[in-house]
């Protein structure tokens, strides 16, 4: 299949449209999330004795104030109509106001936190949305001084500029993430199971945020900053993958059978079910995925070779997936619970019949019976970009589920919750470490 090795100038699409779908899916998402949190949970105000008020103002302003910006913001060079250096005042200027907005998010949920005698930064949720949220500053802070202030060499700027979109895209989806884990940790301490109108709207408003996010990535990924630029090869950044999937796969075995009794498909012990949903998905569906992913710059040998193990990693991958997503039917079944009535299971079972699309165009383009030369090469970019957006969705699904489990369990910071948590940590390093090796070349000479 196709090298993941990123060069946008092949992309043969204009942003224009791609940039209107993603206000849409903006603006859809801006609207859901202001109809539930003031027609279903009774309001926003941050000055108030309500404490689920106050709590409100952290949801608005994280995804409408903090993600809808820094959106705009990335959008700007494609959707302002007017010179570069008022584009990059705007991209600079709502940068800055979502910062701002951000931490007034964030005191909103440390004053609810103070409201109710809460304990601060316990779960996944918002271990992701501080590390996000600190890496966001250090972001704007080094573009401010690198791009707005006149002292910065041409020569600093030049190579500073890949590394700055980069970690632009990356902290995107590291926000997006944070917005789906905390709708996620929302819809499960408030039991919306049984509350099925405002369940579904969470969800759609999580599907809303994530393609809001992807149309963004997409309208940046048409910029034309070849791999070369820079300066730096993938293999550094494949032997810390490899590594964090080592670290990935020891945790989740230490958890799964030292805490949580193992693995069975058939047991009077449900959980031993579960355990083999949770195992597969993380690491036979996502790691050895993110293997595939990498296999053109972490193989060693012919151009064929490296595509025979990309192919044969996802087919693991995919039948890993499969097997866990049914391990996950039969454990709802045998305990008579609902299927499919969390953003989760929503976001889960997307992302594997867009895995089983992508996994099958690829195989008839680039395997057999192979698509002509010059199709293939229209097709590739968009085959890495749809992988890439694949595997960021499976992330976030998979974050989600540790989130749940952990909070159905009702971990705090004990042992297997340190441990649930890291676990996450992690897979969102690997993702950080996969999406490098796509833009980074095999080798800088």
């Amino acid at each position: 299949m196709a090298d993941y090795t990123i060069d946008r100038a092949v992309y043969r699409q204009s942003a224009s449209r791609l940039t209107i779908i993603a206000h849409l899916f903006g603006i859809l998402a801006f609207i859901l999330m202001l109809v539930w949190l003031l027609h279903f949970r009774e309001g926003i105000e941050y000055d108030s004795d309500n404490l689920y008020r106050v709590f409100n103002v952290h949801p608005f302003l994280m995804f409408c104030g903090f993600i809808f910006l820094a959106g705009e913001a990335m959008m700007a060079y494609k959707t302002v109509p007017s010179q570069r250096a008022v584009q990059k005042f705007v991209h600079m200027i709502l940068h800055l106001i979502a910062l701002c907005l951000g931490i007034v998010g964030i005191c909103a949920v440390f004053k609810f936190h103070d409201m109710v005698n809460a304990e601060d930064v316990y779960s996944l949720h918002s271990w992701i949305g501080l590390g996000t949220f600190c890496l966001f500053g250090l972001q704007f802070l080094g573009g401010f001084f690198t791009f707005m202030v006149s002292s910065s060499s041409q020569v600093t700027r030049a190579r500073m500029l890949p590394w700055h979109v980069c970690g632009g895209r990356a902290l995107l989806y590291m926000a997006i993430c944070a917005a789906l884990t905390g709708l996620m940790e929302k819809s499960t301490y408030l039991r919306l199971e049984q509350h099925r109108h405002e369940a579904r709207l969470i969800n759609f408003t999580g599907l809303a945020i994530l393609l809001f996010g992807i149309f963004v990535d997409l309208s940046v990924a048409l910029a034309r900053y070849k791999s070369r630029s820079y300066q730096v090869s993938a293999t550094p950044v494949t032997l810390v993958a490899h590594l964090l999937v080592i670290a990935v796969t020891t945790l989740i075995l230490v958890w799964l059978l030292h805490f949580r009794g193992g693995f069975a498909f058939k047991s009077s012990n449900k959980e031993k079910i579960l355990n083999i949903h949770t195992f597969l998905m993380a690491v036979g569906f996502i790691l050895f995925a993110g293997e595939a992913m990498m296999a053109y710059k972490s193989i060693p040998g012919s151009r064929q070779a490296q595509k025979a193990s990309h192919l044969t990693f996802h087919m693991i991958a995919l039948v890993a997936g499969v097997l866990g997503v049914y391990a996950a039917f039969k454990f709802k079944h045998e305990i008579n619970d609902p299927d499919m009535n969390t953003l989760h299971c929503w976001l889960g079972i997307i992302t594997i019949c867009l895995f089983v699309v992508q996994w099958m165009l690829g195989f008839f383009s680039f395997v057999f019976p192979r698509a002509e030369l010059s199709t293939r090469g229209t097709y590739r970019p968009w085959h890495v970009f749809g992988g890439m957006v694949i595997f960021f969705m499976a992330i976030c699904t998979a974050e989600m589920g540790l989130l749940e489990r952990y909070n159905f369990l009702g971990l705090g910071n004990n042992q297997e919750g340190l441990i649930v948590n890291f676990t996450g940590l992690l897979l969102v390093l690997f993702a950080i470490g996969v999406g490098l090796s796509g833009v980074l070349p095999r080798g800088f000479k």
